[in-house]
């Protein structure tokens, strides 16, 4: 049998841009405005003022309960350029279901990021509350809008990937599914730390995990960012991390496919329960940008026309769609 340890491991190439942070987005271009039917909410968390866009499908009577997805952008970037990166908006429009996209804590007015279980920058050092702040955001998207229960999912890129991680661990809500793209399950701080890896959750929580094999801002490989003299964090690798939450839902392998013209492998895993769910997803000579259609404005390298992490996540959201517990009306205890 193929184990995690033989996942497709390319050598690392191209040429990446790097954040301050050793971060995972870029800031939001001048202009870039939310998407029709998005609007920011305000709210404050400890007594700092916090904020997310809030996006509601096109034609929605808000009388039917639909399922929310929360996703979460990735450092130095915002609600607005991950609504447009990753285009979770306009399918909400085409599948009928909620996005709120919560923004991480700014440095500078600038410089958003999240406290992930290994980093990254003032957010790991000040130990930012960020999982209570998605929880709260939860909470008040609950309080205006009747969501569907059963159907609460994370998704993030980058630094927000790395909060997913977190956050399954964390959150004592019932999550359907989670999804991490270019983001890693831990590492160390700095060299000379421990690793650190998310909390066990108390039952197991499907889980789609997309990385590019050339991505050197979070390295495919492991180690330490691109940038070293701006960041010391050490990440684990793709194959580390999809194995932490192999062993974790007490998985194996049962299948390997090359798809989208061999641009894509895919693992398959499952448990002995339907939730005890796992996909790998290896996107070859493909860097840290947000995987679809269109050209990869991180590294150059080409485009990848026929196949598209949005779509390809919210499939296997849909497959895990009831999983949660049954919930009356809201999530929160």
């Amino acid at each position: 049998m193929l184990k995690i340890s033989a996942l497709y491991l390319a050598g690392v190439g191209g040429w990446a841009m790097m954040g301050l942070l050793g971060g995972c987005g870029v800031p939001t271009p001048p202009g870039m405005k939310p998407l029709p039917n998005s609007a920011s909410i305000a709210l404050c968390v400890e007594g700092v003022g916090r904020s997310y866009l809030l996006h509601t499908p096109t034609g929605w009577n808000r009388r039917e309960p639909k399922p929310l997805l929360i996703a979460l952008h990735g450092a130095f970037a915002s609600p607005a350029l991950f609504e447009h990166q990753s285009r979770f908006s306009t399918l909400a429009d085409r599948e009928g279901f909620i996005v709120a996209y919560p923004a991480g804590r700014d440095l500078f007015g600038r410089l958003r990021h999240w406290n992930a279980v290994h980093g990254v920058g003032m957010a790991y050092m000040a130990d930012w509350h960020d999982s209570l702040f998605v929880r709260r955001v939860i909470e008040d998207v609950c309080g205006r809008l009747p969501v569907d229960a059963t159907r609460i999912f994370l998704v993030g890129h980058s630094n927000g990937a790395m909060l997913v991680h977190r956050l399954v661990g964390e959150l004592d809500l019932p999550i359907a599914a989670a999804a991490s793209v270019a983001g890693t399950a831990g590492g160390r701080p700095y060299p000379w730390c421990d690793v650190r890896l998310p909390a066990r959750p108390n039952r197991p929580i499907p889980f789609v995990m997309v990385h590019g094999d050339q991505d050197r801002i979070v390295p495919f490989r492991g180690g330490r960012p691109e940038n070293r003299l701006l960041s010391r964090r050490v990440d684990l690798s793709f194959a580390e991390s999809v194995e932490h939450w192999r062993q974790r839902s007490e998985a194996t392998l049962v299948d390997t496919t090359v798809i989208a013209g061999e641009r894509v492998i895919r693992y398959e895993y499952r448990g002995t329960t339907h939730r005890a769910h796992l996909l790998a997803y290896v996107v070859r000579d493909w860097g840290h940008a947000w995987p679809g259609p269109g050209g990869n404005r991180h590294d150059g390298k080409a485009s990848l026309a026929n196949w598209d992490a949005t779509e390809a996540i919210w499939r296997f959201f849909q497959e895990h769609a009831a999983d949660a517990p049954a919930q009356a009306s809201s999530p929160m205890p």
